[in-house]
């Protein structure tokens, strides 16, 4: 004789499945649309969308742009250097100069050439300090290799206080056509490309 057994369970009903289920699908959209917000709204640089970002690099956590306005030219227009940590909405920690000001009247700069490569450096001053945007490769390496340097030093009353290096550039166009255009006026002061190996 054949015996059967009663398994008698319980099912849950079936609205209480679908909203479960409506919850989870619309916690895991959420989380990804919050993530892709977050990832949207972060910039690559401090230059506005009608903003050309002529140099940018990141050291460490900190973002340095150099940001030109659309109608700049040597008497007119504007370029700022802007310093600080972009994510989160934050505002420049610096921004030099504080005012729109003409290119020519705003930093000096220069380009140079090394054995084995070039380089060029843009200043600009508030009070006794300077920040000098620089980019540049040459024989720098331990051994005489040619070696990149990139990222923004601290000047204190012409002598080197700080350096912040760039493991890589995220844009540069510092050179001598684009001095000549913004009417950079040659920097009489001396730079030495920091080197962090030496």
């Amino acid at each position: 004789m054949t015996r059967y057994v009663d398994l008698t369970y319980s099912r849950p009903a079936l609205p209480a499945v679908c909203a479960c289920l409506v919850m989870a699908l619309c916690a895991v959209t959420g989380t990804a649309a919050s993530q892709t917000a977050v990832t949207a709204k972060e910039p690559k640089s401090w230059s506005t969308a009608p903003e050309t970002n002529v140099f940018t690099c990141r050291t460490g956590k900190k973002t340095v742009s150099v940001c030109v306005s659309p109608d700049a030219s040597a008497n007119k227009g504007s370029v700022h250097y802007r310093f600080g940590q972009l994510s989160g909405g934050l505002q420049p920690e610096m921004t030099l100069p504080e005012k729109a000001t003409p290119p020519r009247l705003t930093a000096t700069g220069e380009t140079a050439t090394y054995a084995g490569g070039g380089g060029s450096w843009l200043r600009f001053r508030k009070g006794s300090y300077a920040y000098v945007v620089y980019t540049g490769i040459g024989r720098w390496g331990p051994k005489g290799e040619p070696l990149a340097l990139q990222g923004v030093a601290v000047e204190h009353k012409g002598k080197l206080m700080a350096n912040l290096p760039c493991p890589a550039m995220d844009a540069d166009e510092l050179d001598r056509d684009w001095y000549t255009a913004m009417g950079i006026q040659v920097d009489e002061q001396d730079f030495y490309f920091p080197n962090p190996e030496k």
